[in-house]
């Protein structure tokens, strides 16, 4: 995933943000030792207590700089051409949020959005309408001018489902958006995702259920003024 990313940190303004969430095999030293063999701007954080996906990603975003943030997941990898897109949107149309589509093994592409696209499209009905018909709710196939999250729009910590929480309260403050339809980014199912364990669980979860049901309703933590 590192390798994918920093083999496209050709452009100016754009840093690249590793959380370690309190890993206990060798995968942060791993990080220093790619990072001190590349150049750009590479930061690598720490969480003294394992607080999984949501905080780190909470963790990244308010130590986050730029315009623009891309949540990409640390067990799929960035395709090659991507920042080079992504980079000459934004500064040519300055959208709220660009999305990109996906491919999985195999080499089947999957779309992330049902409408126009490849043009700037300003209309917030337009976006959550084609984001909703594809069903596709993941935080990893978009990236978000930061600004977006304000004080108040955060991932909930310790839940399941936490991109089906947080996605849909961006989508209503963003009116100017952007898909290519194109991949961006290859998508690999791991055997101890969480997904995965989902997908192979054959027991009715009541936490995972709730956490679902949740997501699903209104957050009083994240309110519509926000």
């Amino acid at each position: 995933c590192l390798l994918s990313i920093l083999d496209q940190l050709n452009r100016p303004g754009i840093e690249l943000i590793v959380l370690d969430d309190n890993s206990t095999d060798a995968s942060a030293a791993l990080c220093r030792h790619v990072a001190a063999a590349h150049t750009g701007n590479i930061r690598i954080l720490h969480h003294d207590d394992n607080r999984g996906l949501s905080a780190a990603r909470n963790t990244m975003l308010e130590a986050a700089k730029g315009d623009y943030v891309w949540f990409l997941d640390s067990d799929d990898t960035m395709l090659p051409g991507a920042i080079d897109a992504l980079y000459e949107i934004a500064l040519t149309h300055c959208p709220d949020v660009i999305l990109c589509d996906y491919i999985r093994e195999g080499g089947k592409k999957f779309p992330t959005f049902s409408g126009p696209s490849n043009s700037l499209i300003n209309c917030t009905d337009t976006l959550i309408g084609g984001v909703f018909s594809k069903r596709r709710m993941h935080a990893w196939s978009r990236v978000w001018k930061r600004e977006l999250f304000g004080a108040s729009i955060r991932f909930p910590e310790g839940a399941c489902f936490e991109d089906v929480a947080t996605i849909p309260w961006l989508k209503l403050k963003a009116t100017m958006f952007y898909h290519v339809a194109h991949p961006w980014v290859y998508y690999r199912s791991r055997p101890g995702s969480i997904m995965a364990r989902l997908s192979k669980s054959r027991d009715f979860d009541r936490g995972r259920n709730n956490d679902l049901a949740g997501a699903l309703s209104i957050a009083p933590q994240q309110p519509r003024g926000e």
